[in-house]
């Protein structure tokens, strides 16, 4: 046993011949572990090549799903960029949308108001000139009414100058009526006395 060791290890023991070769045993024995070496060394290297295969295979596997990776990452990058850019783009074209709309609303509302402040306006001047044609005919049914109350009271004064000549008139009708009576009564006074006197000039008249 050796040292060390718990199990049993089988030993051998190598002799030469007299003309120092192996036995025929020993050299069967060599070919056969020569062959078996070169059998290991054989499916050695077609293991590693199969491994090398392998794994070129799936270098290339994990170097084309690599590259399909970063294709599908540049693919959606630029399917998000597109996506941002038409969002951007229907967002710009909204807010022109909205921008055209509040602008034709404010022309709208713009027109709207001109045309309420000429309404206001044309409103204004219509009823200025009502003002203007009212106050004319206030004056000129002013002036009516004082030409009228000038009418009546000139022919309140007429009647009452006529009313003054008339009674001027019967007032003179009666002195000269008075008058002829006093002097009718003279004559008769008189024609009296000379009748009475004997007067010879009395013609009988």
């Amino acid at each position: 046993m050796f040292k060390n060791i718990g199990q049993p290890v089988r030993t051998f023991t190598i002799t030469h011949g007299a003309a120092g070769a192996l036995p025929a045993a020993l050299r069967r024995a060599s070919a056969s572990r020569v062959r078996a070496i070169a059998g290991i060394a054989i499916a050695a290297a077609i293991l590693a090549a199969a491994g090398y295969w392998f794994y070129h295979e799936n270098e290339a596997k994990r170097a084309e799903q690599s590259a399909l990776t970063a294709q599908l990452a540049a693919e959606k990058r630029a399917a998000a960029d597109a996506r941002r850019a038409a969002e951007e783009q229907s967002r710009r074209a909204i807010e022109a949308e909205g921008k055209a709309e509040r602008e034709r609303l404010v022309a709208e509302a713009a027109k709207r108001e001109a045309a309420l402040q000429a309404q206001l306006q044309s409103a204004e001047a219509a009823r200025r000139r009502a003002e203007v044609e009212r106050k004319q005919l206030d004056d000129q049914r002013q002036r009516a009414e004082d030409e009228k109350r000038a009418a009546e009271a000139r022919a309140v004064e007429e009647k009452r100058a006529a009313a003054a000549r008339a009674e001027e008139v019967r007032k003179k009708r009666a002195a000269a009526v008075a008058a002829s009576a006093v002097g009718a009564q003279n004559a008769v006074a008189g024609t009296s006395r000379s009748i009475a006197g004997g007067s010879r000039q009395f013609d009988g008249v």
